[in-house]
């Protein structure tokens, strides 16, 4: 496996790569766009890399329990059900800009068209997950 991270508050990227068995995936987060900010959470639980989430989180601290449990997974377990629930999931619809938040939504999880959705917080020019409702 490859990591390279790039300063998120200064460049606004990170590219991250991930050996899955003879396949070579990588995905580069554009911090400067919140789609690209939430396809990561699709993108860890499909390539089962919960690594990747712990820099989506609000530099701020001020992200909900939702968001913190996502970005701070611990257990095979909670990696396991993360995986499970978001491995299917897509953005739906046009993002909506409030000032310096972003509200995207997202369905497929859980196996369901539920639609959720994902507030992200823009800090230092760049977009970080805030909240999942």
């Amino acid at each position: 496996m490859a990591v390279v991270i790039i300063p998120v508050l200064f460049s606004g990227t990170v590219s991250y790569s991930q050996e899955v068995a003879d396949d070579h995936k990588e995905f580069t987060i554009d911090f400067k766009d919140p789609v690209s900010v939430v396809n990561a959470i699709f993108y860890a639980a499909k390539t089962k890399d919960t690594n990747i989430l712990w820099i989506l989180q609000d530099p701020g601290m001020q992200a909900d329990k939702a968001i913190y449990d996502i970005c701070t997974l611990v257990t095979k377990r909670e990696m396991k059900k993360f995986c499970d629930f978001y491995k299917d999931g897509r953005i739906v619809g046009d993002v909506e800009y409030i000032n310096n938040f972003a509200r995207v939504k997202i369905s497929g999880v859980n196996q369901e068209d539920t639609i959720y959705t994902v507030t992200l917080a823009k800090r230092y020019g760049n977009w970080f997950l805030m909240s999942l409702e």
